[in-house]
């Protein structure tokens, strides 16, 4: 262990660590678990009111793996990267059946879970358990690179593998659940990705970036990838009773799982469509303005098409997938943050 680089930030955590997050208060393993999986490339201030409404709704495992998934997804929407909420609600049922909905301990169980990786499962044993695991975060990844003016991409091997070597280097036996809660926060506020405030981190006397003024050099950042772009075509169908028609998306995709207006896609109208789920001809259809949405991986150009019924809803022709809901639509059903704005602005 290194212990100035250790000591030095169990001493900054004790004045200036973030003791008031709602994970923090009254932590259970199951509360870690939530609040690790939510920050997974999601900053602490977006995260923190979903984590209350969530915890508020779905206080436990129990109560999460005898909830249903559309549900779960609801109070997910709005957060992102959908497939962490599939996860663990998937892995709440296998706790549930399984394991009384008692979160295991041992690090062999928890990273056979859906969505759990080795940093996550470290950070539950060190700060639900208090046992010696290592992490490797962001804010980890950030604070050691630079300390260490490790040089290299993140994404290679040998350099995951050499941060992980510091990481278990660093992590002391004792104060175990302090340190990894501080070298987190001290990534999160001081060794921030840009502008990092050198003149307050505890490190900064020995920190080789600092030294070598490579600080907004490191970690090492690789090349992006430019984004594809695509255009998504919706009909945004609502009754006079206000009412809109909305599609259940394929688990597979962009928004999968997620509720949607229904897209049209290749070969097919608004007219077409409607035609062949709803059984009406429709006569006029009012272009609404295009929604830029940017993803990890596309630039989305969304183009909705409002189609207004002067009467009430038609049937949906036993399509599965279709649904007709209520403005405003409550927190029953997962909706992805362009659409629910969309929604919000009929």
């Amino acid at each position: 262990m290194n212990k100035p680089f250790t000591n030095k930030i169990l001493t900054w955590y004790d004045v200036n660590g973030r003791k008031d997050l709602p994970w923090k208060i009254n932590p259970s393993p199951y509360s870690i678990w939530i609040s690790e999986v939510m920050l997974q490339q999601t900053q602490v201030v977006t995260v923190i009111p979903y984590f209350l409404k969530f915890m508020d709704r779905f206080p436990s495992i129990d109560v999460l793996a005898r909830s249903q998934l559309d549900e779960v997804l609801g109070y997910w929407s709005g957060l992102g990267y959908y497939a962490r909420a599939r996860n663990i609600y998937r892995a709440s049922r296998i706790l549930y059946l399984d394991n009384k909905s008692i979160f295991p301990n041992s690090y062999d169980e928890i990273i056979k879970l859906p969505g759990i990786g080795r940093s996550t499962a470290g950070a539950i044993l060190a700060l639900a358990y208090k046992k010696k695991f290592s992490i490797l975060d962001g804010n980890v990844k950030r604070v050691l690179s630079r300390y260490y003016r490790v040089k290299g991409t993140l994404e290679k091997a040998s350099i995951q593998k050499k941060l992980w070597d510091l990481s278990d280097i660093n992590t002391p036996t004792k104060s175990i659940a302090k340190y990894t809660q501080g070298i987190m926060d001290l990534g999160a506020t001081i060794c921030s990705r840009s502008k990092p405030k050198c003149n307050l981190c505890p490190l900064s006397i020995n920190c080789l970036a600092r030294i070598y003024h490579e600080q907004d050099l490191l970690p090492s950042k690789k090349l992006r990838q430019k984004k594809k772009k695509k255009d998504i075509n919706l009909v945004v169908i609502i009754d006079n009773e206000k009412s809109i028609l909305l599609e259940k998306r394929q688990e597979r995709g962009i928004w999968g799982g997620l509720y949607s207006f229904p897209e049209i896609l290749d070969g097919q109208t608004c007219t077409s469509w409607v035609k062949e789920k709803l059984g009406i001809n429709i006569n006029r259809i009012d272009k609404l303005p295009p929604i830029r949405h940017s993803l990890t991986h596309y630039d989305l150009l969304i183009k909705p098409n409002k189609i207004k019924l002067d009467s009430r809803l038609p049937e949906t022709k036993n399509d599965e997938q279709l649904y007709w809901h209520k403005v405003p639509v409550d927190n029953n059903i997962g909706i992805a943050k362009p659409i629910s704005s969309l929604i919000n602005n009929l």
